[in-house]
């Protein structure tokens, strides 16, 4: 097993090099928006490339081992995250350990091509001196920053110190997050978990207010539609996004930033023709049909992210627009590399807008 957890140990997930070439990145596609904003999208994509590690867990378990990712990351201050620092995090999972250690194993074969048993983690875990974790560790629902967190600390509490790791995993790559303590700026929200099924907002604040979008024309701006009809003009293009999760997924993130979802459905028609079933990737593809952070090859995430990056660019990339500009053609200055992007979109968007209608 010393060899197994040597060669994970070689696998890199994340590093400083990757963080600042990400950082750059956004820099570069939002270059009007407040250092905060930005590091908040940093940080999603951070916590998504983590995430994506983990494919074979538990649904319910993935984000607790997230954390456990960062944790241990900044216990050892160390400057990047390994596959063996995944391993390492799971096995302090009791529930990974009693009931999904075949899990756990295929988890090691998906990412690096290790075959390793049960048997082996079981005796990894027996040298390291193994013991059950106390169920009944009693952990105070308030707590400082500057406190301890207990690995064992009941899920629901590691979910409250989601957004906080991930702050402290910026300290150890020496990314500036001096403008998110300034002033109350940015105030963390609490967000739906990232997976590939729907996902529907426990926000109840009105859009309108949080996201007035008041630079972007009335017909941009959310507005209830005609799903069915939508679903239909989909359909007949055998599009994989009429189905769920990405159709409700899509349409509940647009809600949320005050963006008429026939916008974001646009966006999917330009850059990869609303996702046809007929493609051999369909799948990968409706995971970031609008092809956020260059191209679905590259960020390859799940449909609630990208979809949320794409209606946060939308938004930023509209501003300070002229007043005889058209919107798309002022968003496709920077949103892609081609010049007629702008024309594309505005096309699609009024074909569709005519057919639900």
């Amino acid at each position: 097993m010393k060899s197994v957890l040597s060669e994970l140990d070689k696998i890199k997930v994340l590093n400083k090099s990757d963080i600042a070439n990400i950082k750059n990145y956004i820099h570069k596609k939002y270059p009007e928006n407040h250092e905060a904003e930005n590091e908040i999208i940093l940080l999603d994509a951070i916590d998504k490339i983590i995430y994506n590690k983990l494919e074979g867990l538990p649904e319910d378990l993935k984000g607790s081992v997230k954390d456990n990712v960062i944790k241990n990351t900044f216990d050892k201050d160390k400057i990047s995250i390994t596959l063996c620092d995944i391993y390492e995090a799971c096995i302090v999972e009791e529930k990974i350990i009693k009931d999904f250690i075949n899990e756990l194993t295929d988890l090691i074969y998906l990412n690096a091509k290790l075959q390793i048993t049960s048997e082996d983690i079981s005796m990894h875990l027996e040298t390291l001196g193994f013991k059950e974790i106390d169920s009944n560790v009693i952990v105070e629902e308030e707590l400082n920053f500057e406190n301890e967190v207990s690995i064992k600390a009941p899920l629901s509490y590691r979910k409250n110190f989601k957004k906080a790791l991930c702050i402290t995993l910026m300290a150890i790559f020496i990314i500036p997050l001096y403008y998110v303590g300034r002033g109350g700026y940015f105030k963390w929200q609490k967000q739906s978990k990232v997976e590939n099924y729907v996902i529907e907002s426990d926000k109840k604040e009105n859009t309108s207010i949080k996201h007035p979008n008041l630079h972007l024309p009335e017909y941009m701006r959310y507005k209830e539609i005609n799903k069915e009809k939508l679903k239909e003009f989909l359909n007949k293009r055998e599009s994989l996004l009429a189905e769920e999760p990405y159709f409700s997924t899509i349409v509940s993130v647009s809600e949320e930033f005050n963006l008429n979802p026939i916008v974001l459905f646009s966006i999917t028609g330009q850059e990869q023709s609303f996702v046809p079933k007929s493609h051999k990737n369909a799948n990968k593809i409706a995971n970031n049909p609008f092809n956020v952070f260059h191209s679905w090859m590259e960020y390859n995430t799940d449909i609630n992210d990208a979809a949320r990056i794409a209606s946060r660019t939308v938004i930023n990339l509209s501003q300070n627009r002229p007043k005889d500009e058209d919107p798309f053609l002022w968003v496709g200055r920077k949103y892609a590399e081609d010049k007629n992007w702008g024309k594309g979109t505005r096309a699609v968007f009024e074909e569709l807008i005519e057919y639900i209608e």
